[in-house]
């Protein structure tokens, strides 16, 4: 289990690391920790924000980090797309490898099972004609 103040230390390794390969960017800092159900999401802002709360300070566009609770690895989420319940399922897809359950699939088999195979290519043909 990767602990709250691993999650701040691994992004803050991370800000520093954006920070060399783009020297134009501010000082980076952690200015909210929450717990998820795969990790610690992690926010950042600029460091002259966190220090004088200044608005005309602070960076927009840049969306938080998740600190995976697994595995420790750090993946961005884009900030367009850091809402609940839009980045979730692609995360549990593309990081996790969690297969959504395709109900087209489990309806063919149930009616392969029942009245038989042409009833089961029939009904496939329905949902997806050619």
């Amino acid at each position: 289990m990767v602990t709250r103040q691993f999650a701040v230390a691994r992004v803050e390794e991370v800000l520093a690391e954006e920070r060399r390969r783009q020297s134009h960017l501010p000082e980076l800092g952690v200015s909210l920790v929450e717990e998820h159900e795969f990790g610690w999401i992690v926010h950042w802002q600029s460091a002259a924000y966190l220090g004088t709360g200044d608005f005309r300070q602070s960076l927009v566009g840049g969306g938080p980090y998740l600190v995976d609770g697994e595995d420790g690895s750090v993946h961005r989420i884009p900030a367009h797309a850091f809402r609940p319940g839009r980045w979730e399922e692609q995360y549990r897809q593309r990081i996790r490898g969690v297969v959504p359950p395709d109900p087209l699939a489990a309806a063919v088999r149930l009616t392969a099972l029942g009245p038989g195979r042409t009833s089961a290519i029939r009904r496939l043909r329905k949902q997806y004609p050619s």
